[in-house]
């Protein structure tokens, strides 16, 4: 079960094993943490540091033996001992960038300490740039960009071309229908979510989603539920886009490389997360897909600013994302506003229940408590994925319009 030290987490003991090999490398300086599984690499000379993130060796080997662990790290490093020759201008660097889809979770997209520039895509995703060579990856930093002298978007706009020269890549099977899936580049197949005029052409090449004299036309989707997986489909073959939708929900809730679950329709001017008819026969999968790539991320998101904000002597009350069974047996997310929370972050669901000091609690929807709380929900700046600031508990006149538009749940509290 891998090696531990008293009072660390396995993956922080892992880390340190990494420390202690890349401590030994000649030319090594220095090796600072950059959040949990990140590394900064000075080296001797005058370049700057190197980022590397152990993430996904460790997600790779967290259930092997010491000795495979150690093997593990030492392969890992081996790859990127040399240092990248990442080039110094903009001329030698640009057809050399990727895009990067990664979810707003990973350390890579929050963590100050990388210094690595994002920018949204999709609700709870994120796309960072990332320099390709033969042997690793190498994110870019702000500091790249400095030195280049380009911004983040026209350098997105280049990854995005290079991704495009390398050939969106596909094959079917013929017991599957109209199911095109992703196998390449290697490394980026996920990344064609940041290339919605890519995955457009295909399907009209294919002429998937198109109208026929035997069908009206359908809804292009595209899934990438891990960072080597994706899936081109329409909505008109419901058995193969339910078994899709199934197999994504499984790839995603058990890799550790997780992207999304949730299936985005593809259009001439971009992606969008699909939005099926309530009356739609998969509708009620797809809305679990949505609310579990939700609750994965707003928990981890969780487990940060519980760390950060004590450390930071800030008192605030970060509520958790749940999910429970409605009246209907149906299973839905919800937050807890509790009565006496002077200051507190509330996530995005469905549901809010609202408890008071006598434990008596009801749940309304969260259009509805945004809508008759006045401005009383303040959203919170520089949080990814959103969260919305309470204090003051709501009036009694609030409460009595809030309660005629509660909706029924089962053991919530």
């Amino acid at each position: 079960m891998g090696f531990l030290r008293r009072g660390q987490a396995p993956e922080q003991t892992f880390r340190d094993e990494a420390i202690r090999q890349l401590e030994r490398q000649p030319g090594v300086v220095r090796v600072r943490r950059t959040g949990n599984l990140g590394l900064e690499i000075e080296r001797a000379g005058d370049g700057p540091p190197g980022q590397i993130g152990l993430f996904n060796v460790w997600s790779d080997c967290e259930e092997l033996s010491f000795a495979d662990q150690r093997s593990m790290i030492t392969q890992f490093l081996a790859a990127v001992a040399t240092p990248v020759d990442v080039p110094e201008t903009w001329a030698g660097a640009r057809l050399l960038l990727r895009p990067v889809v990664l979810p707003v979770s990973s350390p890579v997209v929050h963590d100050p300490a990388m210094d690595v520039p994002s920018r949204p895509l999709l609700p709870f995703l994120a796309e960072v740039l990332a320099i390709d060579t033969e042997l690793s990856l190498v994110f870019v930093t702000n500091d790249y960009l400095t030195q280049w002298g380009v911004s983040l978007a026209a350098a997105l706009t280049e990854a995005h071309d290079n991704l495009g020269a390398a050939g969106l890549r596909v094959t079917t099977d013929d017991d599957v229908t109209d199911l095109y899936v992703v196998i390449g580049p290697d490394g980026y197949i996920s990344s064609w979510l940041a290339a919605p005029t890519a995955l457009w052409a295909l399907a009209e090449s294919v002429h998937l989603g198109a109208a026929s004299a035997a069908a009206s036309r359908g809804t292009v989707l595209v899934l990438a539920p891990d960072r080597d997986v994706a899936f081109l489909l329409d909505d008109r073959h419901l058995p193969t886009l339910h078994a899709t939708l199934n197999l994504a929900l499984e790839t995603f809730r058990e890799d550790r490389r997780r992207v999304s679950p949730v299936p985005y329709e593809v259009g001439p001017d971009g992606l969008m997360p699909w939005a099926p008819a309530p009356e739609h026969p998969l509708a009620e999968v797809v809305r679990q897909c949505k609310i579990e790539l939700a609750g994965v991320e707003y928990h981890l998101q969780k487990q940060r600013l519980d760390e950060l904000f004590p450390a930071s002597g800030v008192d605030v009350f970060v509520a958790s994302y749940l999910l429970e069974n409605d009246a209907d047996g149906i299973e839905r997310s919800f937050c807890v506003w509790v009565q006496g929370v002077e200051a507190g972050l509330l996530p995005v669901t469905e549901l809010v229940v609202l408890q008071d000091f006598a434990g008596e609690a009801f749940s309304v929807r969260w259009s509805d408590l945004h809508r008759l709380t006045n401005g009383m929900l303040r959203p919170e700046p520089g949080l990814d994925p959103p969260r919305w600031r309470i204090s003051a508990w709501p009036s009694p006149t609030v409460l009595a319009a809030l309660r005629m538009v509660a909706v029924p749940m089962e053991n919530t509290l």
